[in-house]
């Protein structure tokens, strides 16, 4: 499992979050879906190859929607999470979707299973491949008989009016991928408290590919809901000033450790000393540097 498919899980897992998403991008950003009636379901299934071999597959989230008061099952829901387009997703939700049917088969009241996939993707957006009749070519004679079937992909990073209808973490980490692909270079600077610090941290961690933020999730996770992304950036900024610092220093101490060295070669070569005799302690492109140097000073005295 990579490092992004496992961090998107960990925070999706959170009841509050995975019900702000579904309430935001399905349902209008009404309370529709309540984080106490979704109840987990393994995310685990098998399936046979063509050749018989028997695998097994697992979703990234899974959950069943319950009545208010009663623990009646109205729905599955499923979200899936994709960094990257992928061309065949129909198929794959198809077995996805096709094993929570088959898992209710035996049931007197099945419920209807209800899957989106949050594609995390900011260079290109998600809007081919979307139907399972776009993954194949169908003659038309099998057309009347071809039961299609539809992925719904939420392109996050474009989904400006929907994110706005989000209120939990979710938001925070929406607003990120929207603004990163409109400016790369973007600082997070959304004022509103994260409730859960170190998967929402983390996921930005390993999306942005910047060590800062599992330095900064390291210190904040312990403050729990009281941290929000403008602290976030105050000390992405500090920790950049520090770098760049440490950088500097480090670098002049190697320029003045390299200044010192090719001083005493010129002092060597002012004394007589042969390149032979110099080369016993220095390379040979530290002697070259220094005959350039004391080139350069006898042509600026004439």
């Amino acid at each position: 499992m990579g490092k992004k498919d496992l961090t998107e899980k960990l925070l999706m897992d959170y009841n509050d979050v995975f019900a702000d998403i579904l309430n935001a991008y399905l349902f209008g950003g009404e309370e529709y879906i309540k984080p106490e009636c979704l109840e987990n379901i393994s995310v685990h299934s098998q399936y046979k190859e063509a050749k018989g071999e028997l695998h097994e597959q697992e979703r990234d989230v899974v959950k069943y929607y319950n009545h208010d008061r009663i623990r009646l099952h109205l729905g599955i829901f499923g979200i899936e999470n994709q960094s990257t387009i992928d061309s065949q997703m129909p198929l794959r939700m198809m077995g996805y979707d096709g094993a929570n049917y088959r898992m209710q088969y035996h049931k007197k009241d099945p419920v209807p299973v209800i899957s989106i996939v949050l594609y995390f993707g900011i260079k290109e957006k998600w809007d081919t491949n979307l139907n399972l009749s776009d993954c194949m070519d169908i003659m038309p004679e099998f057309e009347p008989y071809f039961n299609d079937y539809k992925v719904h992909v939420i392109n996050v990073a474009w989904e400006e009016e929907k994110n706005k209808l989000l209120k939990g973490d979710f938001a925070i980490v929406a607003d990120f991928f929207e603004k990163m692909r409109k400016n790369p270079d973007y600082i997070p600077d959304n004022p509103q408290k994260i409730q859960h610090v170190d998967e929402v941290l983390k996921l930005l961690s390993v999306f942005s590919d910047d060590e800062r933020y599992v330095q900064i999730r390291r210190e904040l996770s312990s403050k729990g809901g009281g941290v929000n992304m403008c602290e976030v950036a105050e000390r992405l900024e500090k920790i950049g000033m520090e770098k760049g610092l440490k950088q500097g220093i480090e670098q002049g101490i190697e320029q003045g450790i390299e200044q010192a060295r090719l001083e005493a070669i010129c002092n060597m070569l002012d004394l007589g000393l042969s390149e032979e005799q110099i080369l016993q302690k220095y390379d040979w492109n530290e002697i070259e540097k220094a005959k350039s140097i004391r080139l350069e000073e006898a042509q600026n005295e004439k």
